[in-house]
């Protein structure tokens, strides 16, 4: 009895000791015996200093280094576990040269790294730079017949890019172009800044850090005919405190849609209360302004009677400095009112200038003349010195509202 059941299922008894015996052989054999195998890491870039930057266009920087090699299978596992990186050291980089760098691996225990690639990478270094833009909008299409805008924000209403010198020196604009085509109601949309240069060529780089990297644009749209829509001009008055420039300023709500046949010929904006700036160090929310509508308002009027208007305030860096936009040839019977008031120049030639100095060495000016009432964006004409090198020229995109000075009375 004893027998028969030893040697019940005896052949599926066999088989199953061999897979065993063969599974632990195998399963001793390569986890201890060494093997050949590609893996890829990751490539860091380490020891920049905090003024320079990668030109990543200009460069060749793989992702991840291959690396061919040989070791216990149990010990390849486990450096691929343990996400280790090869790294370039840029330590000693010095801006505007393009260097070959070669690649530093990482110490991995029990194992022999046979061959990596690549060997060496080209780095191009760069000085940091950073500019702040507004940013524009330019729709695709138009609203439905019938309907106007009657407001329009871009949240937030400016960005900040950091990048190569030499790429960031050549963006001018910065834009948005929402579809906005047969709208009728309420838009909301999600959109990616795009950068232009003097030439209105399209500045694609891979190098540039933008913050924020997407916007809000919003649109509401009213019916025609019965409304005229009104911008509202924050009135700045002061200057903030020294070491300090005015950024954007923006009030809420931007437009006012009125009944066209209370709004006289001729008028295109309204102003608020005076927001004074003097000896400002930081941004501010003045509240509460009251705006001042250039004719009289009818009993139970719905339209605002004020606002809140954000005022923006950056510290001036020790290449900054801000130049007066002119308006030149004014119409006698014309008011006008400017935003932003001043051009940010950005040298470190014109560091050790005085008010007056800069003042005779640039201009800034808008030629008004042939402007009808109604609100323009302007380019400044800039006159610079012929021996100025280094020069960066922010804020270019300037609005003049125009109004008719009879129309106001």
């Amino acid at each position: 009895m004893l027998i028969r059941r030893i040697f019940h299922n005896c052949g599926l008894k066999f088989v199953s000791l061999m897979l065993a015996v063969t599974l632990s052989v195998y399963v001793a054999y390569f986890s201890n015996n060494p093997v050949r195998y590609d893996i890829d890491i990751p490539l860091r870039l380490t020891g920049l200093g905090p003024e320079l930057i990668v030109n990543i266009d200009e460069s060749r920087i793989p992702d991840n280094i291959k690396l061919d090699v040989r070791g216990p299978y149990r010990a390849i596992t486990n450096a691929q576990k343990m996400k280790q990186h090869a790294s370039l050291d840029l330590s000693e980089a010095e801006p505007g040269t393009r260097t070959l760098y070669r690649v530093q691996l990482p110490t991995m225990d029990d194992l022999t790294v046979m061959d990596h690639n690549p060997k060496s990478v080209t780095v191009m270094i760069e000085e940091r730079a950073e500019k702040t833009l507004p940013i524009e909008v330019e729709r695709r299409g138009s609203v439905a017949e019938d309907f106007v805008i009657s407001r329009e924000d871009v949240i937030p209403a400016s960005v900040t890019i950091t990048g190569p010198r030499s790429i960031v020196s050549r963006i001018t604009r910065a834009l948005i172009d929402p579809r906005i085509q047969d709208a009728t109601d309420r838009q909301s949309q999600n959109l990616i800044v795009k950068f232009r240069d003097s030439e209105e060529s399209q500045v694609l780089a891979d190098s540039l850090i933008m913050s924020p990297e997407a916007v809000q644009y919003e649109l509401d749209v009213i019916p025609t005919g019965s409304l005229r829509v009104l911008e509202v001009s924050p009135h700045i008055t002061g200057e903030v405190a020294d070491g300090f420039r005015l950024g954007i300023s923006k009030p809420v709500p931007l437009y006012v849609p009125v009944a066209a046949d209370i709004v006289p010929e001729g008028v295109y904006y309204v102003r608020t209360d005076r927001v004074d700036v003097t000896g400002l160090t930081e941004t501010k929310i003045f509240t509460q302004l009251k705006i001042q509508y250039p004719f009289a308002l009818p009993e139970n009027s719905s339209l605002p009677l004020s606002c809140d208007v954000s005022v923006e305030v950056r510290p001036v860096t020790e290449d900054e400095r801000l130049v007066p936009i002119e308006l030149i040839n004014r119409q006698p019977g014309m008011d006008y009112n400017i935003s932003p008031e001043r051009l940010v120049v950005k040298s470190e030639e014109l560091a050790s200038l005085s008010e007056e100095e800069l003042a005779a060495q640039i201009r800034a000016w808008i030629d008004v003349q042939s402007m009808e009432p109604g609100q323009v964006k302007r380019i400044p004409q800039v006159d610079l010195p012929i021996t100025l090198q280094h020069v960066t020229l922010d804020r270019m995109v300037v609005t003049v509202s125009i109004n008719r000075k009879d129309a106001e009375q």
